[in-house]
């Protein structure tokens, strides 16, 4: 079971880090983040940081074309370095396929809970950069297995959200994940916040990643 890697700033650390992720996708991560980040600073001025801090969770599926032609799964979290400079935390593990297996479903929906807890640990006063570690190689990484088909990619034009069923989250929303990422939506990025079975959040598929002029809805949990 391989461990996921991770990019961002921590808050034991000084700077920018990164480990087991590949530098192309480290590189387009900070490109992306880096113009969001500066374009809500922009739009939301002294309410900024309010808003960074109070950012939800995010949770995530990139398919291929959108970084690279391989599919990303992980999580997104606001986070500061150790000198109080503010800037997201990825943690990411990369696939071939999607999963297409509903049994597989109950081990994602576990991955993604036990890859948030990695990430708002980090936050706490005292996390040291190996419980990081040790907690991100104990979560591990979910099954996958290869499509049975080879169904051609399913297009829409802007963006689809998915609602889960009210009482039935987070096994719903699994299931609605699993339906857009095996419509492979090749060029599409999935998200969704950590939910409950009487709020169950939406799931957004849009084309690419997030524009650096809705990072401020990124920020207020609305994307």
């Amino acid at each position: 079971m391989a461990t996921p890697g991770w990019y961002g700033k921590l808050a034991m650390l000084g700077d920018f880090a990164h480990r087991r992720l590949p530098l192309g996708f480290v590189n387009a991560c900070d490109a992306w983040l880096s113009q969001g980040v500066a374009a809500s600073r922009e739009s939301l001025g002294s309410a900024w940081l309010d808003n960074y801090r109070t950012a939800p969770l995010w949770c995530f599926a990139w398919s291929p074309r959108v970084v690279d032609e391989q599919w990303w799964f992980g999580v997104l979290m606001p986070s500061v370095d150790a000198v109080g400079r503010y800037f997201p935390l990825v943690v990411a593990f990369n696939t071939e396929h999607a999963p297409t297996e509903p049994h597989v479903l109950a081990q994602w929906a576990q991955w993604y809970d036990s890859a948030g807890a990695c990430a708002l640990q980090t936050l706490q006063g005292q996390a040291t950069l190996d419980e990081f570690e040790s907690a991100l190689a104990a979560a591990g990484t979910p099954l996958t297995t290869a499509p049975a088909d080879s169904a051609s990619p399913q297009p829409f034009t802007s963006e689809l959200q998915l609602h889960p069923a009210k009482g039935a989250w987070p096994q719903d929303a699994a299931t609605v994940v699993l339906r857009a990422l095996t419509a492979r939506l090749q060029g599409h990025s999935t998200w969704w916040v950590q939910g409950d079975s009487e709020t169950p959040p939406p799931v957004t598929a849009m084309r690419g990643l997030p524009t650096a002029d809705r990072f401020v809805a990124l920020f207020q949990g609305a994307l």
